[in-house]
Order: C-alpha cells, then sequence, then structure tokens
C-alpha cells in the first residue's frame, strides 16, 4: 500500500518544460540572446571570438549544432555569406536574423563593407535587445515578463556605456584617426568617430600605391592621431605608417570582448572608448 502511495505524486506530477537550445553565430550574439534569457535557455556560438566571420565555413560538428537547436540567431545582413548561404537547410523555419529586423543606421552613409558591422551603432544593438525579447517571449510566453525585464535592463546598461564612449570620442577633436579598413562605419555615424581615412577599403584589398601617398600627405599634414585596428587586421603597412610617423596603434575587439551576457557587447563600447582615450592622450 505504502509504495503506491508513493509512485501517486509521481504520476500525477507536471512535466517540467525542456530548456530551450539556441545556437548563435558569434559569441558576441549569444552574449545578447543570454542577456535576455538568464538561465530560462542554454545559448551557445557555434564560431569562436577569432574566427573571420566573412570567411566562416560551417564544419559538420557545427552544422549538426545547428540543425539540433530549437532556435538559431545570427547577426545576418551578409556578414558571414558561407554560413548563411546554407542555413535555411540546417534550421528553417527556426532562424532569427537580427540585421534582418533592425534598420541599419548607416546603410545611407557608408559602403556595404562598414555596413556589416551595424553593432558598432548602440542603437541598432538596443534595438536587437528589444527583438530578441519579443522572440523569447513568443516562444514561452510564461516567462515573457522576466525576458521583458532582462532586455530593459541590458537596454539600459548598453545606453549608460555608450554615453560614455561619446564623451570619450569626442575628446579626440581635433585630431583623427587613421583606421586599417573600412569597418568602422557604423561607429563613425553612431559616435562622430573621426576616422579620417582607412588604409585599405576592405580586409581583402592591398591598398595601392596612391591610395598610400594620399595617406601619407594626411599623417604630415598632421591631422592623425593615432591608428585604428582590429584583432586580425593584416598590419604591415600600419605598422610601417606607425613607425614613420609615431603613431600608437589602438585595438578594439570587433566582434565582441570574453565574458557573459550583455557585457560581451558593453566590453567593446568600452574598448572603444579606451582606444580613443589613448589616442587623444597621444
Amino acid at each position: 500500500m505504502l509504495r503506491h502511495t508513493l509512485i501517486l505524486p509521481l504520476l500525477l506530477a507536471t512535466p517540467a518544460a525542456a530548456e530551450m537550445v539556441i545556437a548563435t553565430d558569434l559569441p558576441l550574439t549569444a552574449g545578447l540572446v543570454s542577456a535576455v534569457t538568464g538561465d530560462l535557455a542554454t545559448v551557445t556560438p557555434v564560431f569562436d571570438a577569432q574566427t573571420d566571420p566573412h570567411g566562416a565555413a560551417l564544419r559538420p560538428g557545427q552544422a549538426r549544432d545547428l540543425s539540433r537547436a530549437d532556435l538559431v540567431v545570427i547577426i545576418g545582413g551578409g556578414l558571414m555569406p558561407g554560413v548563411e548561404s546554407g542555413l535555411d537547410a540546417l534550421a528553417e523555419g527556426r532562424i532569427l536574423s537580427l540585421a534582418g529586423e533592425v534598420e541599419h543606421h548607416d546603410e545611407d552613409h557608408h559602403d556595404n563593407h562598414g555596413a556589416l558591422h551595424p553593432w558598432l551603432d548602440p542603437e541598432v544593438v538596443r534595438g536587437w535587445v528589444e527583438t530578441l525579447a519579443a522572440e523569447m517571449s513568443t516562444r514561452d510566453e510564461i516567462n515573457g515578463p522576466t525576458y521583458a525585464a532582462n532586455a530593459e535592463a541590458a537596454r539600459d546598461e548598453i545606453a549608460e556605456v555608450a554615453d560614455a564612449v561619446e564623451v570619450a570620442v569626442g575628446g579626440l577633436y581635433p585630431a583623427g584617426m587613421l583606421a586599417v579598413h573600412d569597418a568602422w562605419g557604423a561607429a563613425v555615424e553612431a559616435f562622430g568617430l573621426p576616422v579620417v581615412a582607412t588604409i585599405s577599403d576592405s580586409e581583402a584589398h592591398s591598398p595601392s600605391v596612391r591610395r598610400l601617398s594620399e595617406i601619407e600627405a594626411t599623417l604630415r599634414a598632421g591631422d592623425v592621431a593615432c591608428i585604428l585596428a582590429a584583432p586580425g587586421d593584416d598590419r604591415g603597412q600600419a605598422d610601417r605608417l606607425s613607425e614613420e610617423f609615431s603613431l600608437p596603434i589602438v585595438t578594439v575587439p570587433l566582434t565582441g570582448v570574453s565574458g557573459e551576457g550583455v557585457a560581451v557587447y558593453t566590453g567593446l563600447l568600452e574598448a572603444l572608448g579606451a582606444a580613443a582615450a589613448e589616442c587623444a592622450a597621444g
């Protein structure tokens, strides 16, 4: 009799909902997603922070992870063409492309390469966070208020850090920055980041002799205080120009920093502000 008494509550218990499994393209995206979900989902990036997104391709194990996820969140917008082209076959109907949900602030002002990095505009990312909260609430209505509260906290933190970065960038004037390549268009638009020239127009092209001559003329005029680079950039010309014109090279982690939650993104903004301050200090 006792045995049956113990078993009955187990039979009547409601099964716990399975934790949602979310795969993302990059740690930057994973940080934003987990800022909204908290511990209500398992969020895993398929690629690490050292990956060049423009040339990334899926390995079999990564493709399997994407196919098994309940939701796949990517930045999209052509950032990872080698991945995006085959994603529908792996996760049809389970893909959220953030760049497809939020208007790019820099589309009308910068070339396509610069537009591939819309997260450098914090207002764009604040919109992404709101989109993520809405998506999660649709999939999990019970926890909707939690997602909304988490998103509001993340949005507030991003805005606070962005304000500090704007102050740091403002301290650069009237000096400017020479960028290794044209990846910073959204930050130019959002913060007034004074990128006066770029060594090359993309990561894939070496600068021409004429372009280098024009850059050297700009540097001789004394309008540049530092060279702006991202990890993984080809710094051959940057190192030469740095030495010849006594310019420091400041580095900003373009696809986010190590950490958890929204700090992966705000750490990137803080690095941008620190780079501006270092540049201004000479």
